[in-house]
């Protein structure tokens, strides 16, 4: 039984990522940064996709492959999950595991915001830099650095914070929930799949999304 759902959701993820993908090009068809960075990402992508990156740097960092396994946030997404906060020119986004950076990227040239990709794996990270070397992004970042235990600096800047949290296990959520604990009062946190368990953050609604691997709920919280 597990064979056939694989093999069904092997057949049919491609073609659900094509119809994402018309919605985008729909969507962002009169906006040049979408094509060049589209463009950039398979240029850096075309040797080694991104899920085949994160499996073979896990053990290099020390982590289960599970709290490594690679879904994106397609750019229209981001797009419309922002939204429901009204983010403006001055916020300052944290996307805690950031892989190829559609989220922070897209948050700047949609929103304005100054936006930081966080990420363990040194390739994430060296392949962004590239991207924003070649698409001079002055507002946009990429750190490597390990999600749960982020220096005070770094939350203190942030005013949304941005945590694809679907397949992390127990041990990894707690270590993140105690470093994201730390962050100001005020600081939006949207999460994937669960609310944040924290009594820190209040819940203020959820919603569905799209995401590369189908629809997911997507929680929207602020810092007490």
């Amino acid at each position: 039984m597990r064979l056939l759902e694989l093999l069904f959701f092997a057949i049919t993820n491609p073609i659900y990522n094509a119809w994402l993908l018309v919605l985008e090009v729909c969507t962002f068809a009169g906006h040049w940064w979408w094509w060049k960075l589209r463009l950039k990402l398979l240029l850096l992508y075309l040797p080694e996709g991104p899920y085949r990156l994160a499996m073979r740097e896990a053990s290099k960092v020390g982590l289960a492959q599970e709290n490594l396994i690679y879904g994106e946030t397609p750019c229209l997404t981001v797009k419309k999950i922002l939204e429901r906060i009204s983010p403006s020119a001055k916020d300052v986004l944290l996307d805690l595991g950031c892989g190829r950076g559609l989220v922070v990227l897209t948050s700047y040239y949609c929103f304005g915001m100054s936006a930081v990709g966080i990420d363990i794996l040194p390739s994430f990270v060296e392949r962004g830099r590239k991207l924003v070397g070649w698409l001079a992004d002055t507002k946009v970042e990429f750190i490597e650095a390990d999600i749960r235990n982020l220096p005070d600096e770094m939350l203190d800047a942030a005013t949304v914070v941005y945590l694809a949290s679907t397949t992390f296990d127990d041990e990894q959520m707690q270590r993140i929930v105690t470093c994201l604990e730390r962050a100001k009062a005020g600081t939006r946190l949207i999460t994937l799949s669960e609310a944040f368990p924290s009594p820190a953050y209040r819940l203020i609604y959820s919603e569905e999304f799209y995401f590369s691997w189908g629809k997911t709920e997507v929680y929207f919280h602020e810092k007490i």
